[in-house]
C-alpha cells in the first residue's frame, strides 16, 4: 500500500511501528512552507500574478487620474470626454483587482484557507 504524501510520527523504529498502527501521520505539505507558490512543472504563477498586480495597480492610476480631472488638476476642458470612461475602467479593474491582491496577500502570509488555487489561472 502506497502512502504518499505522509510521513509517520516517531523518533525511533517502536515508535514507527506503534504509531503507523495507530494511524497518527503527518502531512508532509505542512512542513514547507509557500509550497502552494509553484504550479505542477515548478515554476511560479507568473502570469496570474502579473494579472493581480496589473489589475489593482491599473485601476489605481485610472482612478487616480479621473480624480485628478474631476478636481481640476488636470485641464478639465480637454479631458472632460475621458473622464466617465476613467471612472468605469477603473472601477472595473480595482475591485477584482484588490479581491484578488487579497487572496494574494492572505497566501504569501500563510493563512490557513488561502491557496493561489483560488485565483483563476491564465494558463
Amino acid at each position: 500500500m502506497r502512502r504518499s504524501g505522509y510521513t509517520v510520527l516517531g523518533s525511533s523504529e517502536e515508535d514507527v511501528e506503534g504509531d503507523a498502527a495507530d494511524g497518527k501521520y503527518e502531512d508532509i505539505e505542512e512542513a514547507k512552507p509557500f509550497a502552494n507558490i509553484r504550479s505542477i512543472d515548478g515554476n511560479p504563477y507568473r502570469k496570474t500574478l502579473c494579472l493581480v498586480f496589473t489589475l489593482f495597480f491599473g485601476g489605481l492610476l485610472t482612478l487616480l487620474v479621473s480624480t485628478l480631472i474631476l478636481l481640476g488638476h488636470l485641464d478639465n476642458d480637454v479631458y472632460a470626454d475621458r473622464l466617465i470612461p476613467l471612472i468605469i475602467l477603473g472601477f472595473l479593474m480595482f475591485i477584482p483587482g484588490s479581491y484578488y491582491m487579497r487572496i494574494v496577500y492572505y497566501t504569501f502570509k500563510e493563512r490557513p484557507g488561502y491557496s493561489y488555487d483560488l485565483i483563476p489561472s491564465c494558463n
